[in-house]
């Protein structure tokens, strides 16, 4: 994978920071940045408290769960290094990495997606984590 050379990759003070585009991550990087840009989401990803304890639920559904929570702490990492990193980009692989389908099966990277349809993966499991940490 190309790295541009290292003043190219250092935060400038009057420059937003982006998102690198890791292979077909487009669309992905196209909604973190709309999520990154509403105040009250940041403020409740950044507040998520997870649970240790899941029991009582089925593979698929822990499965879903854990990838929610895995999911807002790696949102967490990156809404963090978006206001404050040292770099121009924030590299958006870790928080993609950890989002699973409907199934429980782990979404791979590159391959090509609706915006939609993603959208609606990745706010299900943000609910998924949130709705098991209320019960």
């Amino acid at each position: 994978m190309y790295e541009p050379p290292i003043e190219e990759r250092i935060r400038k003070d009057d420059q937003a920071v982006g998102l690198r585009n890791i292979g077909n991550t487009c669309y992905f990087n196209s909604l973190l940045q709309i999520y990154y840009s509403l105040p009250s989401f940041v403020e409740k990803i950044l507040q998520f408290r997870d649970v240790e304890n899941l029991k009582g639920k089925n593979d698929a559904e822990t499965k879903k769960i854990e990838s929610g929570m895995k999911l807002i702490k790696e949102l967490k990492k990156a809404f963090g290094l978006l206001a404050i990193g040292n770099k121009s980009y924030v590299e958006p692989g870790a928080v993609l990495g950890s989002i699973v389908d409907n199934s429980g099966n782990k979404f791979h990277i590159g391959d090509e997606r609706d915006m939609s349809e993603f959208n609606s993966l990745f706010l299900a499991r943000i609910t998924d984590a949130i709705t098991a940490v209320k019960n």
